[in-house]
C-alpha cells in the first residue's frame, strides 16, 4: 500500500491511518509522481491511493495512467475532493479501479483499500 498526496497534513493523516491498521503495510507516501515511481520501484505496492489535484506539472489522472503503465500489477484507488462525473470517468478511464472522496470516514477508506487489495473495485 502506498499513496501520492502533495498536501503534507493529508500525507501525515494517511500515514497515521494506514500504519494504525495492523493488517496494512505502508510502502510509502510521497508528494510527487517522480518520488512515487522511484518508491514503487524500490518497494512495490499492491494498492496506491491517488490524489487528483497534485499542484504540480502532472495531474492525478495522468499520474494514474503512468503508475498503471509502469506497474500494471499495482491497483490505483483515487482519493480526492472532486466528485464530478467527468473527473470520475477520466480517472477510471486512466486505469483507476476505484474512486473515493477525502471526506469519507476513515473506516470507509480502509475498507476501500482492503476491497481493492483483494481484487475488487470501488
Amino acid at each position: 500500500m502506498a499513496f501520492l498526496e502533495d498536501y503534507p497534513p493529508m500525507r501525515e493523516s494517511l500515514t497515521r491511518l494506514i500504519t494504525g491498521q495492523s493488517h496494512l503495510q505502508l510502502a510509502g507516501g510521497w508528494g510527487t509522481l517522480d518520488a512515487l515511481l522511484h518508491g514503487l520501484a524500490a518497494a512495490p505496492a499492491d494498492v496506491v491511493l491517488m490524489d487528483l489535484q497534485l499542484g504540480q506539472s502532472m495531474d492525478g489522472i495522468t499520474a494514474t495512467a503512468e503508475v498503471r503503465r509502469q506497474f500494471p500489477a499495482t491497483m490505483v484507488l483515487v482519493l480526492t475532493l472532486f466528485d464530478e462525473p467527468k473527473v470520475v470517468f477520466d480517472a477510471l478511464s486512466a486505469g483507476a479501479v476505484g474512486y473515493l472522496l477525502k471526506s469519507a470516514p476513515a473506516a470507509a477508506i480502509v475498507s476501500a483499500i482492503e476491497e481493492v487489495a483483494a481484487g475488487g473495485r470501488r
